[in-house]
């Protein structure tokens, strides 16, 4: 079994032609080029990011895979647009989540992406499709100033939404903003979704990893 906390370490060089541990596919054009992941875990480096794919585990009731990256900022960052595909099927029910308050060394971040383990088979090629990094929002630390640029977000998307940030109309046990204005159609759940996908920050990557999974 194949499991992250066994993976033995191996330092790679990230210039992909000179190392073992990664290679791009020569099949495909610049822009969707595939990285073959060979070893565990493999360090390289795309769009100036640091990035580190650990390995996959085999659990009782999921299969996750990890790949950790140098964030941007200071932000807390999540993988996102993400697709995953064995022996060209794609694999479907996944779940992201972030580690937070990692103790890594080099501040990488890291994300999990999960699925029921009964979706896996046994051995495989598998492509990893990551396409976008999306900022976690934070309620605790959540600034005025981030509402307002929230709120100019929604009104470009001239969705007739209007928010408000302030502590005196915003519940204290309740989220962070609070819908003042939407149209009439338009339900609490689509209102609250349009508003978060206004105050997170997005940035496209173009991720593509492929790798093979053995038998447990």
């Amino acid at each position: 079994m194949k499991s992250l906390a066994t993976i033995q370490v191996i330092l790679c060089s990230t210039i992909l032609l000179l190392t073992g541990c990664a290679s791009r596919s020569t099949s495909t054009p610049e822009l969707e080029q595939t990285i073959n992941i060979n070893t565990f875990p493999s360090k390289l480096t795309i769009d100036d990011i640091g990035i580190e794919f650990t390995g996959y585990e085999r659990s009782e009731r999921y299969f996750t895979i990890q790949v950790c990256f140098d964030p941007p900022d200071e932000e807390t960052w999540l993988l996102d647009d993400v697709v995953f595909k064995i022996n060209n099927q794609e694999i479907s029910n996944g779940e992201i989540v972030g580690k937070f308050g990692s103790d890594r060394t080099d501040g990488f971040g890291c994300g999990l992406i999960g699925y029921p383990i009964e979706l896996i088979p046994a051995t495989g090629k598998a492509d990893l499709s990551i396409r976008q990094l999306t900022t976690f929002i934070n309620r605790k630390s959540h600034r005025l100033e981030d509402c307002n640029r929230a709120q100019k977000k929604l009104d470009l998307t001239k969705a007739g939404v209007v928010i408000s940030c302030d502590p005196a109309i915003v519940k204290l046990d309740s989220r962070f903003f609070m819908v003042t204005k939407k149209p009439l159609f338009m339900s609490d759940e689509d209102a609250d979704t349009i508003v978060m996908d206004a105050f997170s920050e997005n940035i496209r990557v173009n991720w593509i990893f492929s790798f093979f999974i053995d038998k447990p």
